[in-house]
């Protein structure tokens, strides 16, 4: 029965008119769906890709790292209540045997941050119920594989902070989940690959006043109209705006970014909980973040400095994703080649360049309502952050919509990421803010 559900909302047809129209079918577009198809079954939503299928874009290639430490309090709690998400994807869906799976892994912060802000930061996330420790250069070495020889010359008598109770998910996996249990809403919630939305469609677009969103222009189709249309389209979402003459504040644009798998079953095994488990590390020391990719024997590297967050992407659709550099290469195996003292210099590798839709102003998403606009809503600027927060963000969306909120598995806070709000101040941007 399921199967035939995903083959029948695979194959629909497009309609002319929609409640919601939804802009991307990656996972800020399909959390939005399910947000609020959990509120009101009876809306009829459209999800537009432009590719073939999900898993295309950002989302498909992202690390779904999911920490929990960050500047913001209000950013903690929407990164916890993700994480309890994910720890119940099959409760969150209702679905028995989902596809993606959480896997444990605890998270390690190697940087010069003061023995005192470590201390702080194992109290704040105290206060949202996480578990975190408190460790010496030498308690590192007890733990984990890892050199340490470089941490007492570059951090003397410093204190390291770890996340405990985090790890990462199947992002693929995840949207095929996501689609299966939408295709259970008996025809409400349609997808449409290969979709492409050339702009939005708007009444007085160069008027004064309010410019009224009234659906989408889609590719070889023509107009689709909507109560509600969302701009969740990644890395083209303000090339969307542009070419509709939307106009907002804000510095949002896509750039590059490279990662590298390289297969090292020595150190990276099956068993997540065995001792001496190599974790995930934030290693700013060498100005790079890797992970476990378990089942696989992988480990996944990809960059902690912000000036190689800066290669900016005018063309999205031009971008191989099936390059990384050559000194980008060689930069992320010696960094991990001076942290992890059992790697081996063989093991196949495999790079990828993908998109980080960074917002220059402030590293923070805007949700919500477009200022000048009406019926139109953006979830775009998310600079890396965006997968493990997206139920919270859809979530959003959906109380924006409908005013309606839920006993579980929904934001509780303020839409504190609205585009009307000011720019946060002094905040690093980066994925590893």
């Amino acid at each position: 029965n399921s199967s035939n559900a995903f083959f029948c909302w695979m194959s629909s047809t497009l309609k002319k008119a929609y409640d919601v129209v939804i802009g991307g079918g990656g996972i800020m577009g399909l959390q939005t769906a399910f947000q609020l198809i959990r509120r009101d079954p009876k809306l009829k939503i459209a999800v537009l890709e432009k590719s073939a299928g999900v898993g295309t874009g950002s989302t498909g290639y992202s690390s779904a790292l999911l920490r929990c430490l960050y500047t913001k309090d209000e950013t903690m709690e929407m990164a916890v209540a993700g994480l309890n998400v994910h720890k119940n994807w099959g409760e969150y869906l209702e679905t028995e045997i989902p596809a993606a799976k959480f896997h444990p892994t605890p998270i390690l912060w190697l940087d010069n941050t003061s023995k005192e802000e470590v201390a702080r930061n194992v109290e704040r996330l105290q206060t949202f119920g996480m578990k975190s420790s408190m460790m010496s250069a030498m308690e590192v070495w007890k733990r984990f594989p890892l050199y340490i020889d470089d941490l007492e010359e570059m951090n003397p008598g410093g204190m390291y902070f770890c996340e405990e109770e985090t790890g990462y998910f199947d992002p693929s996996s995840a949207l095929i989940d996501l689609q299966e249990r939408l295709a259970r809403e008996g025809g409400n919630v349609s997808f449409f690959p290969n979709a492409t939305i050339t702009k939005f469609a708007m009444d007085n677009p160069t008027g004064a006043g309010l410019n009224r969103v009234r659906g989408v222009e889609v590719q070889g189709f023509g107009e689709v109209s909507a109560g509600i249309t969302v701009n969740a389209a990644g890395p083209w979402a303000n090339i969307l705006n542009k070419n509709s003459g939307i106009e907002h504040k804000w510095n949002i644009n896509p750039v590059r970014i490279q990662a590298l798998y390289k297969s090292s079953p020595e150190v990276v095994t099956a068993k997540q909980y065995e001792p001496g488990q190599l974790p995930t590390v934030l290693d700013m020391f060498n100005q790079v973040y890797f992970r476990p990719q378990f089942g696989s024997g992988q480990i996944l590297i990809g960059t902690a400095d912000p000036d190689e967050e800066k290669e900016l992407v005018f063309n999205p659709d031009a971008t191989d994703v099936g390059i990384i550099d050559d000194d980008r290469r060689l930069r992320y195996l010696t960094a991990i080649h001076n942290r992890i003292p059992d790697l081996k210099p063989m093991g196949r590798l495999s790079g990828f360049s993908t998109w980080y839709t960074v917002n220059f102003d402030d590293a923070h998403p805007v949700i919500g309502p477009l200022d000048g606009y009406d019926n139109f809503m953006v979830a775009m600027g998310f600079t890396g952050h965006g997968f493990k927060i997206a139920p919270m963000i859809g979530s959003v969306l959906a109380q924006e919509i409908t005013g309606s909120k839920l006993e579980s598995f929904d934001n509780n806070l303020p839409n504190f990421l609205s585009p009307q709000r000011e720019p946060f101040s002094g905040l690093t941007i980066g994925v590893i803010a």
